[in-house]
């Protein structure tokens, strides 16, 4: 609406919106008084009412979840899992919430349980086995604050899918915790059903620190709701269970479940000709992937590259991915003259990373702490698809990096944001192929025997140990 005035005001006759499909929207002076404007007068109105109708069942859940002890998981738990995933994150093609979402939901349904997935997005690009069960946001919305948008759906997610999950009877409830919203506590206490509660971050500290909100008195109340009515819940790290042990959440009820791999599909064997045609012939290549944010540490990465090539001219980097640093990433290597050191992939699909990877002998993770200075809480998903590649892994010793690899066995680690100490841990697994090789077999062994999927999704689900299975 601010840009259909802005363009109106600006003496403009015709005014289009595109996205990136070419699919436009168009206003006219005419159009803006007969149907824009009217149109958002009624959205106001009914973005108001909503918001009114929302407040009491947020009440009502903060008091519930307080007086009432959650659902617990029990040992004959049945195999029906519905996965509900209520973040605004459409259409997205790329990154490690896509992969958690498809793998998890994938090892489920291969170790025979059947999952019912409800969704605000229809997930095409995730190529799930089983049906997912889409409840539209209000295009209506758009108009307004995305918050208002989260919370209207906190009445139109549980409407809409509610007929349909008690036609599933589900044994368990699980949850991809995302920004005000509670649907997964309701339905737990709709249907005396445990929820798991899958905490990946906090949406405070997003708030706080991403969005730089001043008013996130509904962020706190959602996330407190949530943390006290799951059953569980699976976080990625020891550092954000310390997190939430620090915030007053039961110890018990927080398990640690790092991300996994597949290692069927990320593995030596895989075929990778096609992209090493595509790669500058007779280097040896340095990869990297991911989404080129500040912790991924890809402006150490593109600083280092200078000091390798110096050392060892045959060395070349394959960069996968895309992300808000990218210029900065190419800015560095253009001042250190670097840059025809360097193959920017972009975003692939997920199926042809592992071609990527193998067609490396050396995997880099670079990570580090988070921009305000607290220590870096992720569970990098590319740690594990490097593990299970067998290839050679130089990463940062920071955060749950240092706690599943070993030093000299699995990795050579290096510290946070020291270019010339990055490049000199790149340059010796260079020069010395047999270190390489070892380094990576006992990497790949590691991911095949702890961090699998179906691990990680045996994790969440099973119940907890009686006091008899203690003794």
């Amino acid at each position: 609406m601010f840009y259909r005035i802005l363009g109106l005001l600006s003496g403009s006759r015709e005014i289009k919106f595109c996205d990136r499909d070419g699919v436009a929207l168009t206003t006219t002076p005419v159009s803006f008084v007969c149907r824009d404007l009217p149109n958002f007068l009624i959205h106001t109105f009914y973005a108001c009412f909503a918001f009114t109708a929302a407040i009491p069942l947020f009440i009502f859940l903060y008091l519930a979840t307080a007086l009432f002890r959650p659902a617990q998981l029990k040992v004959n738990q049945g195999e029906r899992l519905c996965y509900l995933k209520t973040d605004f994150w459409f259409d997205l093609r790329a990154g490690g919430a896509l992969t958690h979402t498809a793998e998890f939901i994938d090892a489920g349904l291969r170790t025979g349980h059947d999952i019912q997935v409800v969704s605000a997005d229809p997930l095409v690009h995730y190529h799930l086995r089983t049906k997912v069960e889409v409840v539209t946001p209000p295009a209506c919305m758009t108009d307004f604050p995305a918050k208002l948008a989260q919370i209207e759906y906190n009445l139109r997610f549980p409407l809409l899918a509610f007929a349909r999950i008690r036609r599933f009877k589900p044994a368990l409830f699980y949850q991809r915790y995302s920004a005000n919203n509670v649907s997964g506590v309701l339905f737990s206490y709709l249907f005396r059903r445990p929820l798991v509660l899958e905490f990946n971050s906090s949406a405070v500290w997003a708030a706080k620190n991403w969005s730089g909100s001043r008013f996130i008195l509904l962020e706190k109340l959602c996330e407190k709701i949530n943390l006290r009515g799951a059953a569980r819940i699976a976080v990625v790290s020891e550092e954000m269970k310390r997190r939430l042990v620090r915030a007053g959440v039961p110890e018990a009820k927080v398990i640690v479940n790092p991300n996994g791999v597949n290692p069927a599909k990320f593995s030596p064997a895989i075929d990778c000709s096609a992209v090493k045609r595509a790669l500058p012939e007779g280097k040896m290549l340095v990869g990297f992937i991911g989404i080129f944010g500040q912790w991924h540490g890809v402006l150490t990465l593109a600083a280092a590259v200078k000091h390798v090539v110096r050392e060892c001219p045959a060395a070349h980097f394959v960069i996968v991915g895309d992300g808000p640093l990218k210029n900065d990433m190419m800015r560095i290597l253009e001042k250190d003259g670097a840059c025809d050191h360097a193959t920017f992939v972009g975003v692939v699909k997920h199926e042809q990373a592992p071609a990527y990877l193998n067609a490396c002998s050396i995997l880099v993770s670079p990570h580090e702490d988070m921009a305000d200075g607290s220590p870096f809480f992720g569970s990098p998903t590319k740690l594990f698809e490097y593990m299970a590649m067998g290839k050679g892994i130089v990463a940062s010793r920071v955060g749950q990096l240092r706690e599943i690899l070993e030093e000299g066995v699995d990795v050579r680690f290096v510290e946070q944001r020291k270019p010339e100490e990055l490049a000199r841990a790149i340059s010796s697994l260079i020069k010395d192929h047999e270190q390489c090789r070892r380094l990576g077999a006992k990497a790949r062994e590691k991911a095949i025997a702890t961090y699998t999927w179906e691990g990680n999704f045996f994790r969440c689900v099973q119940p907890a140990p009686s006091p008899r299975d203690d003794r």
